[in-house]
């Protein structure tokens, strides 16, 4: 998903979504394909910029949520 559920919980509106597990994230397309292998439970990297302008990174377990 590619809302406050992905980014952990500093996410404003403002952040921008800059890679996930090393992957740049382009668009909301290319972050379902980077997801479409992952399960509820696995962990991976986000990387973004957040509102301020800083770049921020975590680790984050992916949970249940609509295809």
């Amino acid at each position: 998903r590619f809302d406050g559920a992905v980014v952990p919980d500093a996410h404003t509106t403002r952040d921008l979504l800059a890679a996930v597990d090393g992957q740049r994230v382009e668009s909301v397309k290319a972050l379902r394909a980077l997801l479409s292998g992952k399960q509820p439970g696995d962990v991976v990297r986000v990387q973004w910029t957040d509102a301020a302008g800083a770049a921020r990174v975590a680790e984050v377990t992916l949970a249940e949520g609509p295809p």
